[in-house]
């Protein structure tokens, strides 16, 4: 087995067992041990994950616990989360062609307490396979911090494909006239509060 965390150390048997079957996807490694140099803030780097793959995880990806469809309607709500800036400090790496994805998401309630460490496994799609956080509903493996993240990343993916359709309509300007694109029809719906903007600056 490859070197653990303290948080992992800290769990009881069955938990153990589920996050080493978890971890088998990138090579056993534990993301709570990857050094701070094996990690990228690069966001071209991140998983291309969407709304409907947040969906699908959240509400109709199996429970390990009882194999039923996890339900978890309430991570949708997440969102606001995101928006009010509390997740930060995103960053991800590559384990056997995986992405992994980590952050530090605050507490809402309670500031003065240290940012919680949520984190997914996801493939370059954006189809998400595993998330976990060391809150303590974290190990349902469907909190509101992972959550966040993941809209997050959403967000940013949608960000990114904006700034290259603009890049593209400036290309089409200088280039065939006939080909024109008119970037002034684009509206993205994914920015309903203004400090969205805030909270995807690196």
């Amino acid at each position: 087995m490859a070197a653990r965390s303290t948080y992992y150390q800290a769990l009881d048997g069955p938990a153990k067992v589920r996050y080493n079957k978890i971890l088998q996807c990138i090579d056993d490694i534990d993301p709570y041990t990857i050094s701070l140099r094996s990690w990228k803030e690069d966001p071209h780097s991140l998983p291309q994950i969407s709304y409907p793959d947040i969906v699908n995880f959240l509400v109709y990806t199996p429970s390990p616990y009882t194999l039923e469809d996890l339900k978890c309607y309430k991570g949708l709500d997440a969102y606001n989360q995101f928006v009010s800036g509390w997740v930060r400090d995103v960053v991800s790496t590559v384990i056997n062609g995986k992405h992994v994805v980590t952050a530090k998401v605050m507490h809402s309630q309670r500031l003065r307490e240290a940012a919680l460490k949520p984190w997914l496994i996801a493939e370059k799609c954006g189809k998400i396979i595993a998330t976990h956080c060391n809150c303590i509903a974290g190990l349902g493996e469907a909190c509101t911090h992972v959550s966040a993240l993941m809209f997050y990343i959403d967000t940013k993916m949608q960000r990114i494909s904006a700034d290259n359709y603009r890049r593209g309509g400036r290309q089409c300007r200088k280039g065939n006239k006939s080909t024109i694109i008119q970037q002034e029809m684009v509206s993205f719906s994914i920015r309903p509060h203004h400090c969205i903007n805030e909270c995807l600056q690196d």
